[in-house]
């Protein structure tokens, strides 16, 4: 999976990506991305790889810097996927990598950007999707992942960033956590 992979898949080239466009334009806007970027950050941070990490920093730095002014971030095309209505599982997925992004680095923008969309995804689920696209049994399940982004990012903004932030007491190295006995 991180080999070389972005030399020969389509959906992991960075350039002309809509993952990587700050108005969510181009190619490959749809899941398989995030997914893969969650695996290969997660080994950076895991194998403290410095290549890694400069390289899925990379790609999320662009995903920060796509959010619109409503909270939207990443292809625009998802905004209106399923017939005219927004196709969440993505941006679900892309949560996941944030969350893994936070969890290592304590990085300031993620917290008001998932805070943004939260609010987003509030407004929509409030509406329209309200007994229509979340109330489909596929959509139940895979919303789910969001639900569990969103719990993590209210236990981090109740005790706050200083506190919640586990690297900024100490309590783990820059490794982030370590597993298995010692």
């Amino acid at each position: 999976m991180t080999g070389r992979l972005e030399e020969v898949s389509r959906w992991c080239k960075f350039e002309g990506n809509a993952w990587a466009d700050p108005q969510g334009q181009g190619h490959s806007g749809w899941e398989e991305l995030p997914y893969w970027l969650k695996g290969y950050g997660d080994l950076g941070y895991v194998l403290d790889d410095p290549a890694i990490i400069k390289n899925a920093r990379k790609w999320i730095d662009a995903v920060l810097a796509s959010q619109e002014a409503d909270g939207w971030f990443g292809p625009r095309a998802n905004k209106t996927g399923l017939k005219g209505k927004p196709d969440l599982w993505p941006h679900m997925v892309m949560c996941n990598v944030l969350q893994s992004f936070y969890g290592f680095t304590g990085d300031e923008r993620v917290l008001p950007f998932l805070t943004k969309y939260f609010k987003w995804l509030k407004h929509a689920a409030g509406g329209e999707f309200r007994g229509g696209l979340l109330a489909q049994d596929p959509f139940r399940r895979q919303y789910r992942d969001d639900l569990l982004a969103l719990q993590s990012h209210r236990r981090v903004l109740a005790t706050g960033p200083g506190q919640a932030h586990p690297r900024e007491h100490g309590e783990l190295d820059q490794r982030g956590p370590q597993t298995g006995t010692t």
